[in-house]
């Protein structure tokens, strides 16, 4: 689920234990894939040295 596909279907559920639903269900298919991992990105140029690895976090729904 994509940050605006949540923001979408939050709009159209307007109670709070709706809404608190789709969080979870938002934070949950964002972690699904990664199994309790994080990932990590490092860039590389040519001959220079690596980047240092910066951990990628998801994004949670915006707040109303």
């Amino acid at each position: 689920m994509t940050v605006a596909e949540g923001v979408e279907l939050r709009s159209a559920y307007p109670h709070p234990s709706d809404r608190a639903a789709i969080e979870r269900l938002f934070q949950a298919s964002t972690q699904q894939g990664l199994n309790g991992r994080e990932l990590r990105l490092q860039a590389r140029r040519g001959s220079a040295a690596p980047s240092p690895l910066i951990a990628l976090t998801p994004q949670s729904l915006p707040q109303d």
